[in-house]
């Protein structure tokens, strides 16, 4: 992940392994579960203005 020159060996190998099984999933994680909260409050705002409509 990170090509630097000034980084080598096992301190290298050990930055990318955290960015690599650490970080971007959890970054992934994050993305989806943000994609799930907005799609939820949509289906609330839309399940609101029909209700509203109906009263």
């Amino acid at each position: 992940m990170i090509h630097l020159e000034s980084l080598k060996g096992e301190v290298k190998e050990a930055i990318n392994a955290k960015i690599t099984n650490h970080q971007v999933p959890l970054l992934t994680n994050f993305s989806n579960v943000l994609a799930v909260l907005l799609a939820q409050h949509e289906k609330s705002i839309k399940q609101f203005q029909s209700e509203d409509k109906h009263v």
